[in-house]
């Protein structure tokens, strides 16, 4: 698939000009050669989005390459793979990194952290924590959402039904998340992705502790192609 003329090159080679905003591309064409036009002008005027990552103040490792330093929680038999070292909760590293802190790299700017709960700039992780959280039995309280109700899917809602099916007590707004504390999960539930591979990858941890089917599993191949792989493999 990398290999794939999108329909952007294909009207550019066409002597079309493109011009493009907001979310285009998942992953892959980072230097955003696809919205060249003919004339050399670009259509696309916005770097791509990476971060944040984990940093240690060193400018060396400001590089779209590096992507900062490895994440303290990141999986040992991850560490050093095709994927970056970052993987991990965004929280206070000053006190486990020397110079602890995270970065954007495609801006080369700190990313300042507001408090645990205030996901503004990262709701992507919403999914996974909530999901977490609920199979944890703790409660939960997310602001900062706003942005998922025009992803994939509207991400507050697919949320809200499928922790409704196992079993959770769940109140969302347009910018927000409640989730109560629970002691019991639903088994063999049936859980959509609605074309959404975060939701996928955000409720697979919960088949560790009670039986329950994900629909359309491989929708994770936008992102993570050997997810499903990967993640056996862990709990080998």
């Amino acid at each position: 698939m990398k290999n794939t003329v999108t329909l952007f090159e294909h009207l550019s080679a066409n002597e079309y000009n493109v011009f493009a905003t907001g979310k285009i591309h998942h992953n892959g064409h980072e230097d955003q050669s696809i919205f060249k036009n003919s004339d050399g002008t670009s259509g696309y005027k916005v770097e791509p989005s990476f971060g944040p990552y984990p940093w240690d103040g060193d400018p060396a490792k400001k590089s779209e390459k590096i992507r900062g330093v490895t994440h303290p929680d990141m999986p040992a038999s991850l560490v050093g793979s095709r994927y970056s070292n970052s993987f991990g909760p965004i929280r206070d590293l000053s006190g486990e990194i020397e110079n602890g802190t995270w970065l954007y790299t495609h801006i080369g700017e700190e990313y300042k952290i507001k408090n645990q709960n205030n996901r503004d700039l990262t709701p992507d992780l919403a999914q996974t924590i909530v999901v977490t959280c609920f199979g944890l039995g703790l409660a939960c309280n997310l602001t900062g959402l706003h942005t998922l109700k025009i992803k994939e899917t509207d991400r507050l809602m697919a949320l809200k039904n499928e922790l409704e099916k196992l079993g959770a007590t769940i109140e969302i707004t347009n910018k927000s998340l409640h989730l109560e504390p629970s002691c019991q999960i639903k088994r063999n539930c049936v859980i959509k992705t609605y074309n959404d591979h975060r939701m996928a990858m955000a409720f697979a941890p919960l088949s560790l502790k009670v039986p329950i089917t994900i629909e359309d599993a491989d929708v994770v191949t936008k992102s993570y192609v050997s997810f499903w792989e990967d993640f056996e493999n862990i709990f080998k």
